[in-house]
């Protein structure tokens, strides 16, 4: 019914771009009758083992075992039968003929093409319909009952960590199976065909954040770390077409300054002509330019990092949040786009510092304070000289302004402390000195220690009261003591009537 020879010879062709997207060596198959020869199967599969990996050469439709890469499951791919314009209508292609195999040297070349949508006599097109299935566990998709034919094979959708998919092919079933690499090497029938499209996937970014934290004041700076390893691509002619970090600030941050470099650099660094950025309204989004991809593709496995600086400008917030910073940030490798999977936490808190007559509750101005970290977890008994991180001075309404900000303000934000995990009640405890006292009060000697955290709406109020200074007595008056000045002073007039008459005596007796 056919010649062998000639039919081998038609399915080398399409044999030889059936597979190139398996980039695999294949081993000794399982020889089966020609299409039409008896015996032959009618029906066949294509089994898409979809794996983690660079190209290697190509396959040859055999299984492989064991398989190189990595198993990639939910993988979908779709297969469509492909057919041949024919006077307005798409007839499929029946490989149990020499037209057939004629017909499927369309899809014969370097770059074949898609099935055409329109009709265009005597161009491929898709032949009834697509069937879609997803890999397993095992990185596994079984088309089965497959009509013998030409099939075009898409992936038609992946996961999110996959940058750089197969490209679509075209295989025949059966496929004619070189059991060699030289020219004279023989050719084996396969029905089910075993094929190995490779994909480059991109670990998900991470985020960090710098642990020691210099300034503890609000307007402080933090330090942020955005880091991915750019993927290694599948294949020599695949290529990264998009690169891209966005990172929405919280909007107690605002951005002070961050560029993206590759670390341990092969050639050239990224300088500002490699990619643009934008800061809207606290959205930050660097977006790589050619010559900054084709430096990724220079140095695919190593890391891509952005060394974010950020201030905090406030700790107030609703009574969830108050307090509690977090930062996340967005990586994209050809449009595919992942959040990172670690969100660092910075907790800060407020202090509000009133300053009252112990007495009367009067509010009282003119009182100045400090602040002080502790040293060695501890507060000094005397007020340290130097290395206040905050000094504040009382209103008439008897509130601590803050000379930190400008103008000077209440409360005074502090830091707490800097996490890359949550943590359940943080604190931290600071030392309140009173350096001067209001007139006519006496200063409070002893230190004070206050423990800023984020409950209560992470805000910290403290009052501290004065006493007045100790003045000079009054002379006393009444009591006891008017009855003392009285006898005293009626013995002086007493003392001096008897002092009177005897000297008139005196005078009259001479």
């Amino acid at each position: 019914m056919f010649e062998n020879t000639s039919l081998r010879r038609l399915a080398a062709g399409v044999g030889a771009i059936a597979l190139a997207a398996a980039g695999l060596l294949g081993g000794v198959a399982y020889a089966d009758p020609g299409p039409g020869q008896e015996g032959a199967p009618d029906q066949g599969s294509i089994i898409v083992h979809k794996r983690v990996g660079t190209e290697g050469t190509r396959g040859n439709g055999t299984l492989l075992d064991p398989a190189p890469g990595t198993a990639l499951p939910g993988v979908e791919f779709t297969v469509q039968r492909v057919g041949v314009w024919t006077g307005g209508a798409c007839v499929a292609i029946d490989l149990t003929t020499n037209a057939g195999w004629t017909a499927a040297q369309l899809a014969v070349g370097p770059n074949p093409g898609a099935p055409a949508t329109s009709a265009e006599e005597g161009k491929l097109c898709a032949a009834g319909s697509a069937v879609s299935k997803t890999t397993d566990v095992s990185g596994e998709a079984t088309f089965d009952a497959l009509a013998l034919g030409l099939y075009y094979v898409t992936e038609t959708n992946a996961p999110a960590n996959v940058i750089d998919r197969a490209l679509p092919f075209y295989v025949t079933i059966p496929f004619a199976s070189k059991q060699g690499a030289s020219e004279t090497a023989p050719t084996d029938w396969l029905y089910n065909v075993n094929v190995y499209p490779k994909n480059a996937t991109a670990d998900k970014p991470t985020k960090t954040i710098g642990l020691d934290q210099v300034d503890l004041v609000v307007d402080a700076d933090i330090t942020w770390t955005i880091a991915q390893t750019i993927p290694t691509l599948s294949g020599v002619g695949s290529t990264f077409t998009e690169a891209s970090i966005v990172d929405q600030l919280d909007p107690r941050l605002t951005y002070k300054s961050g560029a993206p470099v590759i670390e341990n650099v092969t050639g050239d660094q990224l300088v500002a002509a490699d990619y643009a950025f934008t800061n809207v309204n606290g959205k930050l989004t660097w977006v790589l330019s050619e010559s900054g991809l084709s430096k990724l593709k220079a140095n695919q496995g190593k890391k891509l990092s952005v060394e974010l600086v950020t201030t905090v400008t406030s700790v107030a917030a609703d009574n969830t949040t108050a307090g509690t910073i977090t930062n996340d940030a967005t990586v994209s490798f050809n449009d595919k786009p992942q959040t990172t999977e670690t969100e660092p936490y910075s907790y800060w808190g407020n202090l509000t510092v009133t300053k009252q007559d112990v007495s009367s509750k009067a509010k009282l101005a003119g009182a100045e304070f400090k602040v002080f970290a502790q040293v060695e977890g501890l507060c000094p008994a005397d007020m340290p000289t130097s290395g206040a991180i905050a000094t504040g001075t009382s209103g008439t309404d008897g509130v601590v302004k803050w000379d930190s900000a400008t103008p000077a303000e209440s409360p005074l934000g502090l830091f707490i402390a800097n996490s890359a995990t949550p943590i359940a009640n943080p604190t931290r405890n600071y030392c309140l000195y009173e350096s001067v006292a209001p007139v006519g009060y006496v200063a409070n000697a002893a230190p004070q220690t206050v423990t800023i955290t984020t409950a209560d709406n992470a805000s910290l109020a403290v009052t501290v009261d004065n006493t007045k200074q100790t003045v000079p007595g009054l002379p006393l008056t009444g009591g006891v003591g008017t009855a003392v000045f009285g006898a005293t002073g009626l013995v002086l007039v007493l003392g001096a009537i008897a002092g009177g008459t005897a000297l008139r005596r005196r005078q009259s007796a001479n």
